[in-house]
């Protein structure tokens, strides 16, 4: 992955999760044995805690890994992937991943996934929507809508049960905050510095176009999508 160069950034400007999500996706309220699996900085781990579990949150990059301690620090944070996971089996109740089973390769983290959960454990993916489709969309539709494919996410021979939901999350913004959201997106961080600095120009004047008042707060009107599915 690319986010590790801007770790504190994505701590900062990072959408955090709807504790109406988090509670759907763990499916219990209070008392679970969670990992947060490629937790970043901690956005879904601290929603976990919040919500009265016990996370363990892991994490293949250390300067990710190393936010995290600091903005989760009751949370049991370890070094790993998806595809290699430091627990032994059957140790969790529950398994979520926000945005980043679209990372992963699912040959190996999905029997990974499988092997740490206790028998009958849930096993959520979480994403949270696109800014700059929401901004694509500022002349038309309200950006709540979106596209997303739940069908057939988790291998039948490992997971039944599967289903899906979203959940509205908005979140206030300016100008600049919303382009240091952006900033830290994956389409950005893998190009050189003169052509993401020309892309992200051309994102803040199309952001600037389409809002009445570019120059006060603004509302991004974004959802958060869960996939959840249990351990057959």
């Amino acid at each position: 992955m690319v986010f590790g160069s801007v770790a504190r950034e994505y701590a900062r400007y990072r959408p955090g999760y709807p504790p109406e999500a988090v509670l759907w996706a763990v499916g219990r309220g209070s008392g679970a044995r969670v990992l947060d699996l490629g937790a970043g900085t901690g956005k879904l781990t601290a929603a976990v805690v919040a919500a009265g579990h016990e996370a363990i949150a892991v994490e293949p990059d250390s300067a990710m890994l190393a936010e995290l301690a600091s903005e989760v620090p009751t949370a049991d944070a370890v070094a790993g992937s998806a595809e290699d996971i430091p627990l032994p089996d059957g140790s969790v109740d529950v398994v979520l991943a926000g945005q980043v089973l679209h990372w992963v390769d699912p040959d190996r983290a999905y029997p990974e996934i499988s092997r740490v959960l206790r028998p009958g454990g849930v096993v959520a993916g979480l994403w949270n929507s696109d800014e700059l489709r929401w901004i694509e969309r500022l002349g038309g539709t309200d950006g709540t809508d979106e596209e997303f494919d739940w069908r057939g996410f988790f291998p039948t021979g490992l997971f039944t049960d599967e289903s899906h939901r979203s959940f509205a999350n908005p979140r206030p913004h300016t100008v600049d905050s919303l382009m240091s959201t952006i900033a830290t997106h994956s389409r950005f961080l893998v190009l050189d510095d003169a052509e993401r600095e020309k892309r992200l120009s051309s994102v803040r004047s199309a952001l600037i176009r389409g809002l009445r008042d570019p120059d006060g707060e603004f509302e991004v009107r974004s959802r958060t999508y869960v996939i959840r599915a249990t351990k057959r």
